[in-house]
């Protein structure tokens, strides 16, 4: 999964969160039910929770502080 985690409650929110990548195997996460959509129905539209899940640094995509940047850049490679 992309997560993208508020890492300084201070931050404004451009510069608040940063993304990482999260092994859908690890422990403590969750698949909530499929959710139906009444457009993309080939997107998985599901809520995860996240439960003591232990992501290492080198999960990390970028810099601290800038994984709205990353997300925002991949919807220019997406639309």
């Amino acid at each position: 999964y992309f997560v993208l985690a508020k890492t300084d409650a201070t931050a404004k929110a451009g510069s608040a969160f940063t993304g990482f990548i999260v092994d859908a195997d690890s422990p403590g996460i969750t698949r909530g039910r499929k959710e139906i959509n009444l457009g993309q129905r080939c997107s998985d539209t599901r809520g995860i929770t996240f439960e003591d899940v232990v992501v290492p640094d080198e999960n990390r995509l970028g810099d601290v502080g800038v994984g709205f940047k990353v997300a925002m850049g991949a919807f220019d490679h997406t639309r």
